[in-house]
């Protein structure tokens, strides 16, 4: 996995149409997205620890989230529909929050995204 790596991840959230993961360097997604998901991160986590919300969502106990994690992590227990934050949104946020590009996103990478500020990681 990695660079240039292909997940299946429609528009609906189910698998069907390919899309690739954006190369190590592209921008992030909008700042709006990034706001609206650190808020609702934020707002998920009050009164449970890291740990719980992120077990929620990674299926196969790993410790890291793969793309299609994320994509449950952002529509299901986040409730970010595809019309305020489309599949390529997703994609970018992933790449973002994958610091050391190993192809998925570990608790601690998505905890420096939460305290970070909106204009830095």
């Amino acid at each position: 996995e990695g660079e240039g790596e292909r997940y299946a991840v429609s528009p609906g959230d189910e698998v069907g149409e390919r899309f690739t993961l954006p190369p190590l360097g592209r921008p992030p997604p909008p700042a709006t997205a990034m706001r609206n998901v650190r808020k609702k991160l934020q707002a998920a986590t009050f009164g449970r620890t890291w740990e719980s919300l992120f077990n929620k969502v990674d299926r196969n106990h790993t410790g890291q989230l793969d793309v299609h994690e994320l994509v449950a992590l952002v529509r299901k227990l986040l409730r970010i529909p595809p019309a305020v934050m489309p599949p390529v949104d997703i994609l970018d946020l992933f790449a973002f929050l994958d610091l050391d590009a190993d192809g998925s996103v570990s608790v601690g990478e998505l905890h420096a995204f939460l305290l970070a500020d909106d204009d830095v990681r």
